[in-house]
């Protein structure tokens, strides 16, 4: 029996055009998802930042008011118990203080100085006497614009409490002490002022029983 071959039907291909858009599709859809992956990654390293930050201040908070509250007796000490200067970057507080908290405990009298220095705003505690042999503790707060402080003077008399760039009285100390900086944004653009301003007020405890 013979046998008999049919016409082969030749199979459906894609276009040259059909190809082109399916690459082109694809070209697009990989391109969003990586914008997409992208911007997810940006917005995870930001929040990472900010969360970083927001525990760095806290510390520094943390750290400023303690020294700021436990000062050594004024009998104790020949330096100016708080002065408030400027250098070339701004205002700067300088203090004397037995912090509680480690590493100061109650032991050793530490000079504390607050001042902007490398776009930041920095605390350098030294121990002072020639028998201290405590290294300095330096805490640094990134970002900062700007940075001002001003002290509290007690109510005398007829007149009231009021706030002053200056701390004239060597071994007294104001009734308390605000400190302010200008955050700044990581991303913001160049020459931008900063976002917004951190304040930090510490009520100071009278010594020897006298009015601050």
């Amino acid at each position: 029996m013979p046998v008999r071959y049919g016409r082969l039907r030749p199979r459906p291909a894609f276009t040259l055009l059909e190809l082109l858009i399916a690459i082109t599709l694809t070209a697009l859809a990989a391109g969003v998802a990586g914008a997409a992956l992208s911007a997810a990654r940006t917005a995870s390293a930001r929040v990472a930042t900010h969360r970083a930050r927001g525990e760095a201040e806290t510390r520094f908070r943390a750290m400023l008011t303690d020294l700021l509250r436990h000062a050594p007796a004024p009998a104790s000490v020949s330096e100016p118990l708080l002065v408030i200067g400027r250098d070339a970057t701004g205002p700067t507080l300088q203090f004397l203080s037995q912090g509680l908290r480690p590493p100061f405990g109650t032991g050793p009298v530490w000079r504390v100085r607050v001042s902007r220095a490398d776009d930041g705003l920095t605390v350098r505690a030294d121990a002072i006497g020639s028998e201290v042999m405590a290294p300095a503790v330096v805490m640094h707060l990134d970002a900062t614009a700007s940075f001002e402080v001003l002290a509290l003077e007690g109510a005398t008399g007829r007149d009231g409490a009021r706030w002053r760039p200056d701390w004239p009285l060597a071994q007294r100390r104001p009734a308390a002490v605000a400190l302010s900086w200008a955050r700044v944004s990581p991303d913001r653009a160049p020459g931008a002022v900063g976002e917004e301003r951190a304040t930090l007020v510490v009520a100071l405890d009278p010594l020897d029983g006298g009015r601050p």
